[in-house]
């Protein structure tokens, strides 16, 4: 799938293969929104506490899931990094593109897609004060 609506989990898969044994690595996806060129998110397996070691050459498979996603409605490209610490050994930009629709997680009936600097929905209260 390419569109998601705001709230969905997104499920990215991915193979990387590698070409020598690494005692190491590490992997990260970084979201950035089409029309701006604004990288807004930056995910890496460490987050989770997944560590790769001792990763043997050959072809490697990986799923990232996103929970609740709320970016806002427009165009996003994924780019992917294999790295360890000092070295960068590929850096594959744009990878993969996706877009976000809006949903029912606001109640606003106007389009989100106006509020053209927003990068994401985060749930707020508001109140009348007397």
């Amino acid at each position: 799938r390419t569109t998601f609506s705001m709230g969905e989990t997104l499920v990215i898969e991915f193979e990387v293969e590698f070409f020598q044994d690494f005692a190491s690595a590490g992997l990260s996806l970084e979201v950035t929104r089409t029309e701006m060129g604004l990288n807004v998110l930056h995910l890496a397996n460490e987050d989770c506490g997944l560590h790769l070691e001792k990763i043997s050459e050959g072809k490697h498979y990986f799923r990232v899931e996103i929970p609740n996603c709320l970016l806002y409605p427009t165009s996003y490209q994924i780019s992917l990094c294999v790295w360890s610490p000092g070295a960068t050994y590929d850096y594959v930009f744009d990878i993969l593109g996706f877009s976000m629709v809006q949903s029912d997680v606001t109640k606003r009936t106007a389009p989100l897609s106006i509020h053209k600097q927003a990068i994401f929905y985060i749930s707020s209260q508001w109140k009348v004060l007397s």
